[in-house]
């Protein structure tokens, strides 16, 4: 520490006062990531193994909690109250705001939404047996249930119909392959799905992501902490659903017609500019049309890039993952945005959860609805019809 001290000292009085600044940050923000890794490895090692890309194991809901209040607390490197201050977010933020959880029964799948999921991920994109045509799947839906709000008595999505990111949002909790990943800010909610379903061989994951940090780190000054599902970034990603170039994209006329596309091209600059970064996926806080979303207090990632045939020739690029833009910001100085722990123990865990009051249940609605299973029906249905074998 007194190594440290010496060294900010010397940096602050020989520099300027703005150069001293940045150096300091980046200093302490390197010290901020080597003290988390120690204490949230340090915090359940009992299966841990220096080899795993988990930072700890979580076999019970104290595990997790304790796991939640490690990362909310500001004591390791997802989290740091300081970073707040670079955003002039006008009012106080929460201590837990921007983290996310995710739970999956089966770890060995990577954080990719249903549409970019690929049949055989041991394979190359290019070499895939089968792939998903999103756009004409996309187009399909509509076309096949065009009053499905009315159907739901919706009338806020009867509004919005023209909205793609609604539509995903309705969507994406059906069943139906997306380009949306979801998440919870409720660790117990995410706890209930790591381990749900788990079966020999299957170790779940609890993921955690600080969205407020993803986002700076991909949109930048274009940022503003969680996108709004209003926000240029959010449409661009959304309006990949029913685009096949960038040309397409370009004209959608929710990106055209958009406020900040238009201030932007009128002062002289290139739309093209709006496909940097369109690979990569951001945060995004969506409305809550849905009785499920609300019940999980769902909020979602969207993702960018575009999987195609290889014979097709298009201008937009390929998807990557939250893993791969982890271990870029990483690798580049910056602190990470993801971490996992395993989860062991599932029937216990699930037995502590229905003691209080999380069940299936309680977070998916009864499974005897009837508009449910026909909406659950039709994407299943849409899903079969538009997997499509590639032809080389």
């Amino acid at each position: 520490m007194k190594l440290k001290f010496l060294i900010f000292i010397l940096i602050l009085f020989s520099a300027s006062a703005d150069s001293a600044m940045r150096e300091a940050i980046i200093l302490t923000e390197k010290a901020f990531a080597r003290t988390a890794r120690v204490a949230v490895r340090g915090m359940a090692t009992k299966a841990h193994h220096p080899s795993s890309e988990s930072w700890g194991t979580i076999s019970c809901v104290a595990e997790a909690i304790e796991a939640q209040e490690t990362v909310v607390s500001g004591t390791q490197a997802l989290f740091n109250p300081l970073e707040m201050k670079d955003r002039d977010y006008h009012f106080a933020l929460p201590n837990h705001f921007g983290i996310w959880y995710r739970g999956v029964n089966d770890g060995r799948f990577n954080l990719t939404p249903g549409i970019q999921r690929l049949v055989d991920p041991s394979l190359p994109i290019d070499d895939q047996i089968k792939f998903l045509e999103e756009t004409p799947m996309f187009n399909g839906y509509l076309l096949k249930n065009p009053k499905v709000h009315h159907d739901f008595n919706n009338p806020d999505l009867h509004r919005s119909v023209d909205n793609i990111m609604s539509w995903l949002t309705f969507m994406q909790h059906y069943g139906f392959p997306t380009r949306l990943l979801d998440w919870t800010s409720n660790i117990e909610t995410a706890l209930f799905f790591a381990a749900s379903g788990n079966t020999e061989g299957k170790t779940g994951k609890l993921h955690v992501l600080n969205a407020v940090r993803l986002n700076n780190y991909v949109l930048g000054d274009k940022g503003f902490g969680v996108c709004p599902q209003d926000h240029l970034s959010v449409s661009l990603r959304a309006e990949l659903s029913l685009s096949l170039n960038a040309e397409d994209l370009l004209n959608r006329k929710t990106i055209f017609e958009h406020e900040s596309y238009i201030t932007y091209v009128k002062k002289g600059g290139n739309p093209a500019d709006f496909l940097d970064g369109l690979e990569m996926p951001i945060a995004v806080e969506a409305r809550r049309y849905n009785p499920r979303i609300v019940s999980q207090e769902g909020c979602f990632t969207i993702h960018g890039g575009k999987i195609l045939p290889k014979s097709m020739k298009t201008t937009l690029p390929r998807p990557k993952t939250l893993e791969e833009l982890n271990e870029e910001a990483i690798r580049a100085g910056h602190p990470p945005f993801l971490i996992s722990f395993d989860i062991e123990n599932q029937e216990r865990i699930l037995r502590e959860l229905k003691d209080g009051g999380i069940t299936e249940t309680s977070l998916l609605g009864p499974k005897d609805d009837e508009r449910t299973k026909k909406m659950e029906a039709l994407a299943q249905d849409i899903k079969k019809y538009w997997t499509l074998k590639r032809i080389f």
